[in-house]
């Protein structure tokens, strides 16, 4: 189980083992925020298992859980990415072709992908008629069908996810 403190640190805990004051399994800061703006993601890839999350230096950070005894937290990639919103993910198959999403909020106002092992992007928010209007910081998208949905205020905005490419495009609003 993993906890992001307002201290600044991630916590990586015992999920059998919870009861009483113990040491965490794992802890390291994680400086350039204080785990309380937005909410945090945890995913799993072929080449690990991460947590990431918009920190308050105008980024989304992914740390990675290493796979030693006992687990480390250390740092994965960190991307500069104007706003504040919540990450979610998406997989094709829950762990292959992951990508983090976050949307711009109180920022560019922009849906942005990420490569969730590398950091890399995928889709650098559209063009002029994808900028999103009256989004919130908490709020996630959410993917059915083929499509990315982002709810904002009084709108609900859907992009399509295209087989043959990452770039996406925005389909109503």
């Amino acid at each position: 189980m993993l906890a992001l403190g307002k201290d600044r640190n991630a916590y990586l805990l015992n999920r059998n083992n919870l009861g009483g004051i113990t040491a965490p399994v794992a802890q390291a800061n994680v400086s350039g925020t204080t785990c309380r703006g937005t909410s945090a993601v945890t995913y799993r890839t072929s080449q690990g298992t991460y947590f990431a999350f918009h920190d308050d230096g105008n980024a989304v950070t992914a740390y990675k859980i290493t796979a030693t005894n006992p687990p480390g937290i250390v740092s994965g990639w960190s991307m500069g990415q104007s706003g504040r919103g919540s990450p979610w993910v998406t997989t094709t198959d829950g762990t292959n072709n992951t990508i983090v999403w976050v949307a711009g909020v109180a920022g560019d106002q922009r849906l942005h992908g990420y490569n969730a092992d590398t950091g890399a992007v995928v889709y650098a928010g559209g063009g002029a008629n994808e900028l999103m209007i009256g989004t919130r910081q908490w709020n996630t998208g959410i993917v059915a069908r083929g499509r990315i949905y982002f709810a904002a205020d009084n709108k609900v905005y859907a992009f399509t996810v295209p087989t043959a490419t990452p770039r996406l495009r925005i389909e109503a609003s």
